[in-house]
């Protein structure tokens, strides 16, 4: 409630403050966002950070990822430990080819070092006051100057351009940022502790929330099918492309749809029928061939619909007004921010306060049950949760996310409805389509368990499709871990408390120390996650 004080000092209660408002406003004011499937990579990042100890550190990720993220956390902690020595960052790419303008930036150079060089200049590495460097686009860097850059890396010293005086640095640590990995010379990147920022397509559940963070009102628009479509987009360029398409959505929303194209005007209004190739490769024809595809090989489309439905994800378009009655579903039509947690009381999440930005934790929302929706339909189809294709484009590869659940009674169980005979149907028509053969029942085996795949291999062994599963389940019987994404929440930090402890020598009161944790309360979390340790 809030107050305030008329003439006479008299307190006044106003009406409640609108919780929605006040959570808008709080998000604007923050840059970056922690979301679920980074929660991991920030405590791992930390854990790297520390275990370099002041030696350089390599973020890995393509374009788009995110790096800059981890490039902000890592100057807050260079910060709280050297408060006087600021952390700079330089470019490598933007001086292009050119050998002399790099080394003279990196290094310096002296008078009449080159054409144009009528002055001495000091290079960054040569400033007294700066503490940390961060390289982007270190990959660029010419291999010549990557050798001295390795030279300075090992002993702190360096020469300028056109000086044969060795002199010694005092820059304490170098930070190198690229998405060309295989452009670093090995000795070169050797000498770095990499950190690697996931791509978008393997952590396809963060897209939810990157979209009502960025644009809620949009998000509110988004009908079952274009969520679908959005969430088995591989996202090339991952988290800038998806940006850049919902930027081009809110543009659309001002325009007049009468301009649609022909071909789509049957379906209410989408900004998935309007994107152009030169923005995007993401376009609703894909979801439309798909389902002309199912329909021409006997699949019960609106059997499908209903089942992806239930979880709030769908298959099939709206038409437009003129041919349906009802109202189109929106499955984030009702989301609020009061729904959302900015910062969770417990220690695992103290982002917000250490480093300025929010860990997100969403509550009473369905993204939960959008994301095993999204499960599901990638095993009907067969297809890697964590694919980098267009999980759409079902004809273009078979994958598959766990392999030993392909047929077994467990994974109807986990993915089928109430009732798994239900499902039956639709998964033998898919399985039809996929492989092109009719999928006989046989006494004595369950249908469509593992067994009986093979069964179908076995007789059809020029079945490219059937080839594949059987391909996919002998890789997946010798698979040891799963990745960190398919991860619970205690799954996750056992694996990460099990690290800190093999990297300290099993040493509590350095895990806490490289934690950044008290040792009590580390000692709680490690008796609540049941991992052993000296005590």
């Amino acid at each position: 409630m809030a107050k305030t004080n008329n003439k006479k000092g008299d307190v006044i209660v106003d009406e409640p403050i609108d919780d929605e408002s006040l959570i808008k406003s709080e998000l604007s004011n923050y840059e970056f966002f922690i979301t679920p499937k980074l929660v991991y990579q920030v405590l791992f990042f930390e854990a790297t950070y520390k275990v370099a100890n002041g030696k350089p550190i390599l973020i890995i990720g393509p374009t788009g990822s995110g790096k800059s993220l981890f490039t902000h956390i890592f100057k807050k902690l260079f910060e709280k430990e050297h408060a006087d020595r600021p952390v700079i960052t330089y470019n490598c790419s933007f001086f292009g080819g050119d050998i002399n303008m790099i080394r003279s930036e990196l290094f310096g150079h002296v008078k009449g070092a080159f054409t144009g060089a009528k002055e001495g200049k000091e290079g960054i590495f040569a400033q007294k006051d700066v503490g940390a460097v961060i390289l982007e686009e270190i990959g660029d860097l010419p291999p010549e100057t990557q050798a001295q850059l390795l030279r300075f890396i090992e002993t702190g010293e360096y020469q300028r351009v056109g000086s044969a005086k060795i002199e010694k640095a005092t820059v304490s640590q170098v930070i190198g940022v690229t998405n060309r990995e295989d452009k670093l010379r090995d000795d070169l990147r050797y000498r770095f502790q990499p950190f690697y920022v996931p791509p978008l397509h393997e952590r396809r559940e963060d897209i939810l929330y990157y979209i009502v963070l960025k644009y809620p009102d949009l998000a509110r628009d988004l009908e079952g099918w274009e969520l679908l479509t959005l969430l088995a987009h591989n996202w090339p360029g991952n988290i800038r492309e998806l940006l850049m398409v919902l930027g081009i959505f809110k543009q659309l929303k001002n325009i007049d749809f009468l301009i649609r194209k022909d071909q789509y005007k049957r379906f209410a209004p989408s900004f998935l029928f309007e994107l152009e190739r030169r923005y995007t490769d993401l376009h609703g024809r894909r979801l439309l061939d798909l389902i002309d595809n199912l329909k021409e090989n006997g699949v019960q489309i609106e059997f499908l619909e209903n089942y992806l439905n239930v979880y709030s994800l769908g298959i099939i378009p709206s038409l437009t007004k003129k041919t349906v009655t009802n109202d189109i579903k929106r499955p984030l039509n009702d989301f609020k921010f009061s729904s959302l947690t900015l910062a969770c009381d417990d220690s695992y999440f103290y982002f917000a306060e250490k480093y300025g930005f929010l860990t997100i934790l969403f509550y009473d929302v369905p993204f939960n049950r959008i994301i095993k929706g999204f499960e599901r339909y990638c095993w009907l189809f067969y297809q890697n949760m964590r694919g980098d294709k267009n999980l759409i484009d079902i004809e273009d590869d078979i994958y598959f996310y766990r392999s030993n659940e392909l047929g077994a009674k467990e994974s109807y169980e986990r993915y089928g409805p109430d009732n798994m005979n239900e499902l039956l149907p639709l998964r033998k028509q898919i399985i039809t389509f996929l492989s092109g053969i009719e999928v006989a029942e046989e006494a004595g085996i369950e249908p469509l368990s593992i067994e009986h795949l093979r069964h179908l291999a076995h007789r059809h062994p020029e079945n490219s499709f059937l080839s594949s599963i059987i391909k996919k389940i002998k890789q997946g019987s010798d698979r040891h871990k799963e990745k960190i994404f398919d991860m619970r929440e205690d799954e996750l930090l056992r694996y990460y408390y099990n690290n800190l402890l093999n990297i300290a020598g099993g040493k509590v009161a350095k895990v806490a120390r490289m934690s950044g944790i008290k040792l009590t309360t580390l000692r709680s979390k490690l008796d609540r996650l049941s991992i052993k340790y000296k005590k």
